[in-house]
């Protein structure tokens, strides 16, 4: 019966004699025919001929006569044929001209053989260390007890490069199998590289991690490696953040994560990545504001506080200080809202905090100014700003202005009073929502009227006091009783005695107070109105003795008036005895009242 199916074979082959040389030099097609013959003869030479190449270099797979299990022959004739081979004279696995379709095709006819075959060639494509721990996952280095002298993707790996393969490939621009060898994240599209890293490939994620280290834009906290330490591969969920991170903000692809590109990405997509929770984004979008910070250069508008930055991070480099991921979307949302389209435009910042955006960038409430949500970052931004502004006309801040002790936020409610100051001392007009912060002017406070002076008390504010009482003591206007041992600030009480006594006295601004004080200005005042300038700090109605609880700023000024009109003193009124001095005062007034 062997005898007939060799003869078959002769038939099917066109051969006149049956040697190795003669088999090789037919036709991959002819063989598949032959092969249905079922002959045990021309099995054992296409075994012996296959041996022969196969166990030598550049396989080298050390294959035993068992290795060819029942069907295997005819799907190694068919996985060659697949992969372009014409014939078993030479068979060679050429990466320069082997396509990804082809390969995939050979892999999917399940030939143990040409699958170690290919699994060799993909293993010297993908040249990428990988951990010591997981190398016996990824490649098989032994075959029966023997040492491969080139090893093997193991089949777990193979079974994942066969899906990554087909993934990578594109059928209307064929990809070669070398394309492995040029293996770059940069070279796929996000969405490609998502599907490939989500197959778990050992040593695609080798390559993968090894690359986004070499990328320098892109930042990589400890907490993002395996094991936390920088040494290790990238965690695998930590490369999907990434790039699903890369997908929400519109790029192309992890190459495409450049310094510039983050700079002009909307903060609506800048959103949208922190969203993802890729510790890599977040380090990589904080490196990116820490350039244009404080903390890089003095000199720039945008304030980063301690309280903002990761308290894991100890390191002092910059590029090791990471913003806090709340408060690095808190800055974004802010900056959103404020109008503020891309991370480029901070570096001039200062020139776009404006008055109609700064409530928006701290969620202020007018109505509420505590209440919100606030970016830390800003807060100390804006904060800083005002301050800088308040400072240059040699005023100092007020320590109750702070939101707390030692630190870099002003109070809400003293931002928003601040705000509220710029529009109330506005007397001409210019001021509207585009008008920037640093344009205040705090020593505008001496020329103001009344009633602007009177709003700006009714603010309740530390800054505007104190920005006020400046006014006050640089017109001489201010005694020691008056500011009861400070240095610069005129007691609150005070103030509004002030702004009430020039309502009722007439008299334009703070600066203009002791020119336009006369005998017949104060003559003008009414009984009651003469009584409550006078009385500010009177206990109830009954108790007034001293002198030094008692008069105010304006019996000062009154006082020395008084001093110069004769008809007082002709009348035995003494103002400097501190037991006597309101009730003298008081008596002088009514005594004024009575001549024409």
């Amino acid at each position: 019966q062997e005898i007939v199916k060799l003869l078959d074979v002769f038939n099917a082959l066109q051969l006149t004699s049956f040697d190795e040389e003669a088999i090789k030099n037919v036709t991959i097609e002819a063989i598949e025919d032959a092969l249905s013959k079922e002959s045990v003869i021309l099995d054992g030479f296409i075994i012996s001929m296959l041996k022969e190449q196969l166990n030598k270099e550049p396989f080298s797979l050390n294959l035993h006569d068992d290795d060819f299990v029942e069907g295997e022959i005819l799907k190694i004739v068919r996985a060659a044929k697949a992969m372009g081979i014409t014939n078993f004279e030479a068979i060679e696995i050429n990466p320069e001209t082997l396509t990804i379709a082809q390969v995939t095709d050979a892999i999917d006819i399940g030939s143990i053989v040409i699958n170690r075959v290919v699994a060799q060639k993909i293993a010297e494509q993908l040249n990428v260390d990988i951990p010591e721990e997981k190398v016996n996952l990824a490649y098989y280095t032994v075959h029966r007890g023997e040492t491969l002298l080139h090893p093997e993707l193991s089949e777990s790996e193979m079974n994942k490069m066969v899906q990554i393969l087909g993934d990578l490939d594109d059928p209307e621009e064929p990809k070669q199998l070398t394309e492995l060898t040029e293996f770059e994240v940069d070279s796929f599209d996000i969405d490609q590289m998502i599907t490939v890293v989500g197959h778990e490939s050992i040593i695609i994620h080798a390559l993968i991690s090894q690359q986004i280290k070499d990328n320098e834009t892109v930042k990589v906290p400890s907490r993002a490696y395996e094991d936390n330490d920088p040494a290790n591969q990238i965690k695998q969920n930590e490369i999907l953040g990434l790039l699903h991170s890369v997908k929400a903000g519109g790029i192309d692809n992890v190459g495409g994560l450049t310094s510039e590109v983050v700079d002009s990405i909307t903060m609506e997509k800048l959103i949208a990545m922190i969203d993802v929770n890729s510790a890599i984004i977040n380090a990589t979008l904080s490196n990116q504001i820490l350039q244009v910070s404080n903390l890089t250069n003095e000199m720039n508008t945008l304030i980063v506080p301690d309280d903002a930055l990761d308290s894991t991070y100890e390191e002092i480099e910059l590029a090791y200080i990471e913003i806090n991921e709340v408060e690095t979307k808190n800055l974004f949302i802010a900056l959103k809202e404020g109008g503020i389209s891309k991370i480029d435009d901070l570096n001039t910042f200062s020139e776009q905090i404006t008055l109609g955006n700064t409530r928006a960038m701290l969620f202020v409430d007018v109505g509420d100014p505590e209440k919100g949500t606030v970016s830390k970052i800003m807060h100390a931004t804006i904060s800083s700003e005002i301050i800088k502004v308040y400072t240059s006309f040699e005023i100092s801040v007020p320590d109750v202005a702070y939101l707390d002790v030692g630190s870099e936020y002003l109070k809400a409610t003293e931002i928003n009073s601040i705000l509220n100051a710029i529009k109330t001392m506005d007397t001409s007009g210019n001021v509207d929502d585009h008008i920037r912060i640093n344009s205040f002017t705090p020593g505008s406070t001496s020329t103001v009227g009344a009633s602007i002076l009177k709003a700006l008390l009714d603010e309740e504010s530390s800054l505007l006091d104190r920005m006020i009482s400046k006014a006050v003591i640089k017109s001489n206007l201010a005694t020691p009783q008056s500011m009861d041992g400070s240095e610069e600030d005129v007691k609150r009480e005070e103030l509004v005695n002030l702004a009430q006594a020039m309502t009722y006295l007439g008299i334009e601004s703070i600066e203009e107070f002791i020119s336009q004080l006369s005998i017949n200005t104060i003559k003008g005042l009414e009984y009651e109105e003469f009584d409550e300038v006078i009385d500010v700090y009177k206990e109830d109605n009954e108790t007034f003795n001293e002198r030094f609880e008692g008069l105010t700023i304006i019996s000062e000024q009154i006082i020395t008036v008084f001093k110069d009109f004769t008809v007082f003193e002709a009348n035995g009124y003494n103002f400097e005895d501190e037991a006597t001095a309101k009730e003298d005062l008081q008596s002088a007034f009514n005594l004024l009242k009575l001549f024409p």
